[in-house]
């Protein structure tokens, strides 16, 4: 299933990742949020990078048990190596590992540091939304509508020779080009 927003959390912060994810469901915006996505029989660690694979925006609820988190480290990472955009919601104050510093130290952050967490949330949803509506849509229909033509496909019959059938290592090559040099 696609989805727009990956949440990554800790498990300490379930109350308010899961008050995150229907904040932003009510703006329309689908998420994708373990355990409740993970569908029961399924590898858990194939279900989260598949989840990140397929998400258009990283959202991470940075706490500081997420920074400490083993599990959030790993799932940072992989959205990092995807180049998902990372949307960083602080929920706490909090000195980022290094870890965490090298890979989320230098975009803007959304905090909800001063309570109640109530308007943080219509912010977060609302901010979100504005973001995923400016994304580029990276579809074949999308694609289609943009340059007025289809994506041309990859043409297997251009593959290169083999070097036992290259075209310089032929010998009428080789014997053409020699008579060439003569005259």
């Amino acid at each position: 299933m696609a989805h727009d927003v990956f949440i990554s959390y800790s498990s300490h912060d379930s109350p308010i990742a899961n008050a995150v994810c229907d904040s932003l469901e009510g703006q329309s915006v689908q998420c994708w949020i373990a355990p409740r996505d993970i569908v029961p029989g399924l590898d858990w660690s194939d279900a989260i990078i598949d989840a990140i694979v397929d998400c258009k925006v990283f959202l991470l609820v940075l706490s500081k048990s997420s920074n400490e988190s083993e599990q959030v480290k790993r799932e940072v990472q992989n959205a990092v190596s995807e180049r998902k955009h990372i949307f960083t919601f602080l929920i706490e104050e909090v000195d980022l590992t290094k870890h965490m510093r090298y890979f989320i130290g230098t975009p803007h952050w959304m905090d909800a540091l001063k309570p109640p967490i109530e308007p943080h949330l219509e912010r977060v949803a609302q901010s979100m939304r504005k973001l995923i509506d400016s994304m580029p849509d990276k579809t074949a229909a999308s694609l289609v509508l943009a340059s007025g033509r289809l994506p041309m496909p990859r043409r297997p019959w251009r593959r290169s020779l083999p070097p036992s059938r290259s075209r310089k290592s032929t010998p009428n090559r080789q014997r053409f080009r020699s008579r060439s040099r003569l005259r």
